[in-house]
């Protein structure tokens, strides 16, 4: 078909990590169950998410910790959910800033919370 439509064609071995080939579903599903050193070893680089930035409760700014509520596609892969540190980039800014990622259920808060002080 190459040859038909003016393009050269090039075949290569499947990339295989630990005996297994390396493909896109293998790493959505090693970030689907949490390895995530593997699908980054897989991926050769480290994960990204991004989205939009959603209005929420401003529960975590009450605390002292203002916080980013990001809208996903749905068809994004995810990591498990957990809390991750990560780098965060905010709007147009070339800065990365330390940062905490809550994935999945809204941890539990109540009134009598102390504001994290913690600096990464």
């Amino acid at each position: 078909m190459g040859v038909e439509r003016g393009y050269t064609v090039h075949s290569f071995e499947p990339v295989t990590l630990d005996g297994q080939p390396v493909s896109s579903s293998r790493i959505r599903d090693a970030l689907r169950t949490g390895a995530y050193a593997s699908a980054t070893l897989a991926w050769a680089d480290r994960f990204q998410l991004s989205g939009m930035v959603v209005q929420g409760a401003h529960r975590g700014r009450s605390l002292g910790v203002p916080t980013a509520n990001l809208s996903v596609w749905a068809e994004h892969a995810v990591p498990a959910n957990g809390i991750y540190a990560c780098r965060a980039q905010v709007g147009g800014a070339t800065a990365l800033r330390n940062a905490v990622t809550n994935i999945g259920t809204r941890p539990t808060s109540t009134t009598a919370c102390e504001p994290l002080r913690h600096t990464c």
